[in-house]
């Protein structure tokens, strides 16, 4: 997928993002490269950086329970984290049913 036809209908930050999933540079995506932005995973990742960017603080490298929960009400980050809590409420529901004889 080159710029030209990624690029179709689409604003001057969409080449920045298409620029950072480019990672070998050479102005396509392969399949690997495409299959990153098309799931948006760097969506995720971006916004994880972000997040940690403007929870830290202190800038020690890493989060205080206070910082995280400060930070991520107002982060980009946030439906990440409440899409895995959903995810993770549903493994616990999958866990206790299979235990419980229901899988």
């Amino acid at each position: 997928l080159s710029w030209s036809e990624f690029s179709t209908g689409i604003n001057d930050a969409s080449r920045e993002e298409f620029m950072r999933v480019d990672r070998d540079g050479d102005g396509l995506l392969g399949l690997r490269e495409f299959h990153v932005w098309y799931s948006g995973h760097h969506h995720t990742v971006a916004d994880m950086e972000d997040f940690l960017a403007a929870a830290d603080v202190d800038r020690d490298g890493y989060l205080t329970a206070e910082e995280m929960t400060d930070a991520s009400a107002s982060s980009s980050a946030r439906s990440h984290f409440s899409a895995w809590a959903w995810a993770h409420s549903l493994d616990q529901d999958q866990t206790a049913g299979a235990q419980a004889g229901y899988a």
